[in-house]
């Protein structure tokens, strides 16, 4: 989902769900990454920055700087619909949508975007799944490889279901007026 100020337009992308190829580990085979239920995993918020980053510079794009208020609002997000069980861009009760959030912390933009994610898959595999996901699906493929954005935040959370719950943001600030 992307939302520009200039025109003030929503664009919703549906979040698909495949099984894909995961990754393969960097450490020994007979060790495998524990990601508590009811935490965040900073290694895997880093893994899917540089995920993206990756396929934004395969496509001639440069890579995106990490905005600690968007790693805030993401990891707010993800937590979010693991807690009170929803997996959608509205957020409820009232279906607003994040760019609500970001405009209430005075987070400025010219144009932004959202994805969301979620995997049950084992933990060091789940994070490369929602990124193959993410750039398998036209829609979001878009927002991935879109030139203008220059700051992206990420969540990671892992609910008591033992889903994990990712959001990406993805901005291109304003510029400053002086």
């Amino acid at each position: 989902m992307q939302r520009s100020r200039r025109p003030r337009l929503v664009v919703l992308a549906a979040v698909l769900a495949a099984l894909l190829i995961g990754v393969t580990a960097v450490a020994p085979s007979t060790q495998v990454r524990a990601w508590d239920a009811g935490t965040f995993s900073a290694s895997d918020e880093v893994l899917l920055v540089n995920l993206t980053n990756q396929a934004r510079a395969a496509a001639g794009f440069g890579p995106l700087r990490v905005s600690s208020v968007l790693h805030s609002l993401a990891e707010w997000r993800s937590k979010d619909m693991a807690a009170r069980n929803y997996f959608a861009h509205e957020i409820p009760p009232g279906g607003q949508l994040v760019f609500h959030y970001m405009d209430l912390r005075r987070i400025a933009y010219n144009l932004a975007g959202e994805e969301i994610g979620w995997d049950n898959a084992p933990d060091d595999q789940a994070t490369t799944m929602v990124q193959h996901m993410f750039m398998d699906s036209p829609e979001h493929r878009a927002i991935v490889l879109n030139a203008t954005w220059d700051s992206i935040g990420v969540g990671a959370f892992k609910g008591s279901d033992g889903a994990m719950k990712f959001t990406v943001l993805f901005t291109q600030k304003a510029p400053t007026h002086r």
